[in-house]
C-alpha cells in the first residue's frame, strides 16, 4: 500500500511531462453549463485516530468509488461521491501488549461544492459514513468484529484540491483531508494497556491521494 501511495504521487508528474505544449500550458476544455460529468475514483488513505494515545498516519487503506459533478456555472460545480473507504489506526512497537491495528471500512457519501479555475478544482463539503466492517488486532490477537465497539454512522468534514492532467479534463489527481465530527469510539472495548475513559474522544483524521477518470 505504501508503494501505491507513492505511485499516485509520481504518476501525475509523469503524465504532465508527456503532454508538453509550445506555450508551456495546454489548452483545456471548459465544462458546458447545464450538463453533468461522472467519473471513477481510485486511491489510498493514510489515517489515524486522535485520542487513542498514539500518533502518526500509519494506517493505509483503499479509497475507491464514483463521482458526479453538476455543471451549474462555469466556476461552481456541486457534486457527490459514492465511496468505499478504508480507515483506522495502527501502532507497531517492540512491546507485543501495545501492538494494535484497527481497520474500519466505510461506505461513504460525500456532498461537495467545487470551485473550478482552469485546470485546478478546489472542493469542500461533508460526508455521511456508514461502517460496514471492522477488525482489530490487539497484542497479536485478531477480532473480526466489534458490534458495539465503533459508532456505526458518522459525519465528517473534508476539503481538497484536484488537478486535471490533460486538456480534455478526463484524467486528474486529487488530494484531500478529512476529519470526523463524531466520536468513532462507542465505549465497548479496551485499548491495550490503557483506560479508554482517560483518553477522550476518538476522532479520525485522513489524508487521501486519488486518481480520477472523468467521462
Amino acid at each position: 500500500m505504501k508503494y501505491l501511495l507513492l505511485l499516485l504521487l509520481i504518476l501525475p508528474l509523469f503524465l504532465c511531462a508527456q503532454n508538453p505544449t509550445i506555450s508551456g500550458e495546454p489548452e483545456y476544455v471548459e465544462d458546458k453549463v447545464g450538463t453533468f460529468r461522472a467519473g471513477l475514483i481510485f486511491g489510498s488513505n493514510g489515517s489515524q485516530i486522535d485520542g487513542d494515545g498514539f500518533a502518526g498516519y500509519n494506517h493505509l487503506g483503499f479509497n475507491a468509488g464514483g463521482k458526479v459533478l453538476i455543471v451549474v456555472h462555469k466556476k461552481w460545480q456541486p457534486g457527490f461521491e459514492l465511496l468505499y473507504s478504508q480507515k483506522g489506526s495502527s501502532e507497531n512497537t517492540d512491546l507485543l501488549a501495545f501492538q494494535y491495528k484497527y481497520s474500519l471500512d466505510y461506505v461513504q457519501i460525500p456532498v461537495l461544492i467545487h470551485y473550478v479555475d482552469r485546470r485546478i478544482m478546489f472542493e469542500a463539503g461533508a460526508s455521511y459514513n456508514r461502517l460496514v466492517r471492522s477488525k482489530a488486532k490487539i497484542a497479536g490477537i485478531i477480532n473480526e468484529s466489534f458490534p458495539e465497539g465503533f459508532r456505526k454512522s458518522d459525519i465528517s468534514l473534508l476539503g481538497g484540491m484536484t488537478f486535471y492532467l490533460n486538456a480534455k479534463k478526463n484524467f486528474a489527481v486529487n488530494g484531500r483531508y478529512e476529519v470526523s465530527l463524531l466520536d468513532s469510539y462507542a465505549g465497548n472495548f479496551n485499548y491495550p494497556g490503557k483506560d479508554p475513559n482517560l483518553l477522550g474522544r476518538q476522532i479520525y483524521k485522513i489524508v487521501t491521494v486519488r486518481l480520477y477518470y472523468m467521462f
